[in-house]
């Protein structure tokens, strides 16, 4: 059976954190170490950590300086020990407790897999009520690597979320597949390179996974225009080596596809921004929109065609009332 690790980056989440590790600890499988990365937490996340150690031993705890989550989960890369990695934001947690069994044997079985995708679940924190986008990723997922991520990235279920799949260690090392520190939005980032060397998917079908949304204090709680011009390096990146590179036409397609839908939640982002902020980061979108032509998905499309429509600003305040009033749906249960 494979040896997991599981990385586990902790930064100021005292409140949250017994909730996550325990879950981990919860599974019935067993084989797995565990890698709390303190990232100077000036909280009492450190002793919390030191604490778990001194109980299991398959908990390794990393004490460093202050770098943010890509560092933190670098750290995790470097020291981890496992066949498959696994990350999970501290502030998250797993739900049930035979999952990592589930998935163990199904790599066990199929040893060529690279990736595998989880479902997850949103926590709307200050409701305590939960929210699954109901999707059959099944029929998405084909023989072809390239051809399976055009489909999930055509029908918008693929989240590029570090901790939405279970990651072969070999492809990370062997490729250099690291996080980009100082840079917001960096699961995107990653997740295009991922997708240059995944040679085989499967999805886990259960949902494993609860994404806390929106605590107060989280890196996306306040969106500012670091977080939006970050972007625009990401997109501005991957497009250049994506047009230079000679890479085959479905994985091309589908990663330009992916761009897109980067640039629509832009385009989404800008309506919370300062108002005197707002101009630039227009005036940015615009030099880029030819990226929508590469549209796959329905929520990129809608984006494309509003926007064409009304203009990116008036675009970008009519996505941020629908996510709002979705979101206050999905609060009510």
């Amino acid at each position: 059976m494979p040896f997991f690790s599981i990385i586990i980056p902790v930064y100021k989440v005292e409140k949250y954190i017994h909730t996550c590790v325990d879950s981990v600890l919860l599974q019935d499988f067993k084989d797995f170490e565990v890698l709390l990365v303190d990232d100077g937490s000036p909280d009492s996340c450190p002793e919390i950590c030191d604490n778990y150690a001194s109980q299991d031993e398959r908990i390794k705890v990393i004490h460093k300086e202050n770098g943010g989550l890509s560092d933190a989960r670098n750290y995790g890369i470097k020291f981890s020990k496992g066949d498959y990695l696994i990350f999970i934001d501290s502030d998250d947690y797993w739900e049930g407790i035979s999952h990592l069994s589930n998935i163990a044997t199904i790599l066990n079985k199929n040893p060529d897999i690279d990736t595998v995708i989880l479902k997850f679940k949103l926590l709307y924190d200050d409701s305590n009520t939960l929210f699954e986008k109901i999707i059959d990723n099944s029929l998405d997922i084909v023989d072809s690597p390239d051809e399976t991520l055009y489909n999930l990235v055509k029908s918008a279920n693929q989240a590029s979320s570090a901790w939405s799949r279970v990651v072969k260690r070999s492809v990370i090392i062997d490729n250099e597949i690291f996080f980009t520190t100082g840079l917001t939005g960096e699961d995107s980032d990653w997740f295009i390179h991922l997708s240059l060397f995944v040679k085989k998917y499967k999805e886990y079908n259960q949902t494993l996974y609860v994404y806390r949304q929106n605590r107060a204090g989280s890196i996306t709680d306040t969106i500012k225009t670091k977080n939006v011009k970050d972007q625009f390096l990401i997109i501005d990146k991957w497009n250049k080596i994506l047009d230079n590179g000679n890479y085959p036409e479905k994985l091309y397609l589908a990663l330009k596809g992916f761009l897109a839908y980067l640039l629509s939640i832009v385009v989404f982002l800008v309506a919370k921004l300062p108002t005197n902020e707002r101009d630039v980061m227009i005036k940015e979108i615009e030099k880029r929109k030819e990226l929508f032509n590469f549209a796959l998905n329905k929520k990129t499309l809608q984006t494309k065609y509003l926007c064409s429509l009304l203009g990116v600003h008036l675009t970008s305040i009519l996505l941020s009332k629908m996510y709002n009033f979705r979101s206050v749906i999905r609060r009510k249960g």
